[in-house]
């Protein structure tokens, strides 16, 4: 990468990684070597990372933890952006949160039920971020996040018409829209250097409910997926199906029915998790007419 380009990273932040592994545990060590990676802490400084990105025409890419974030072993040829934001406004009186995007799911849900706030408790038991989960349109125990969502505030790329990134408050109607989802989303079919739109914060309306119920549902539910199974959270109802789907000779169901684990001491490829998320979205689809939102984004040079 250019010094220049560099050196203006490190006047936002002073630490960039360079060739860093892409590899984690939730996808059974797939995945390549990204050139750049860069950690943000707050929404100023992912604004400022994605705009120098952008001025220098450097691939970026934004992810949460990346617990669903599949990555290919060619790797990414550009910066990867951690978005570690961490900030909540829970304004109980409307029973309204604001989540910058980072926020762990988990961490939303406690921080709502310490004001009484509701309506989002079976997402506690999921590993991803805020962000990831509304763009990835999730549901968990029959409850859909878009459903929740009020308004999200996105940082759109310059375009023709408005040569200058712009930051714009959507309502939720606009993000409902599928084909509005995708344009966040990276395509494996496209280059990697695609400028995308970036979501920065997410509004969402709770429910009110007395605060120590919620933390008995909370203690209730089930743990979150373990760290070396890889798959989507599958509602009880469609877990018996998915288990009849054929996966990889390398790849098998883990005791619970809601992931994947490697078997015996095979090599696993990223392809080969790509694909039985397909074989699996297939089974479900003919045999229930259900079409399963995306658990994971492919990411990278595929």
């Amino acid at each position: 990468m250019a010094k220049l380009f560099l050196d203006q990273l490190r006047t936002i932040i002073p630490t960039v990684e360079e060739h860093v592994s892409l590899q984690q545990p939730w996808t059974l060590n797939t995945g390549g070597v990204c050139d750049l990676a860069i950690t943000v802490a707050s929404l100023v400084e992912l604004v400022r990372v994605v705009q120098v990105a952008q001025e220098y025409g450097v691939a970026h890419h934004v992810v949460g933890q990346g617990t669903h974030t599949l990555w290919s072993d060619s790797g990414f040829p550009g910066l990867l952006i951690r978005n570690h934001t961490t900030g909540v406004i829970v304004h109980a009186e409307q029973s309204l949160a604001v989540a910058e995007s980072g926020v762990l799911l988990r961490n939303l849900v406690t921080t709502a039920a310490g004001s009484g706030l509701g309506g989002l408790v079976p997402f506690f038991s999921s590993r991803g971020t805020v962000g990831s989960a509304v763009l990835r349109d999730e549901t968990i125990d029959g409850v859909r996040i878009l459903n929740h969502v009020r308004n999200v505030t996105v940082l759109h790329p310059p375009t023709k018409i408005k040569p200058e990134p712009s930051i714009i408050r959507h309502p939720a109607k606009w993000l409902i829209d599928p084909v509005v989802r995708n344009r966040f989303l990276p395509n494996p079919a496209k280059e990697a250097t695609t400028t995308r739109p970036v979501l920065l914060s997410v509004t969402l309306q709770l429910t009110h409910n007395h605060t120590p119920e919620l933390f008995h549902r909370i203690k209730r539910l089930p743990a979150s997926l373990p760290a070396t199974t890889f798959g989507p959270v599958l509602d009880p109802s469609l877990r018996a199906v998915a288990k009849q789907s054929t996966l990889p000779s390398m790849l098998a169901w883990d005791k619970t029915g809601t992931g994947f684990v490697r078997k015996g001491k095979g090599l696993v490829s990223a392809q080969d998790l790509l694909g039985a998320l397909g074989l699996l979205e297939e089974e479900v689809a003919v045999r229930e007419g259900i079409r399963l939102a995306r658990s994971h984004i492919a990411a990278g040079v595929w």
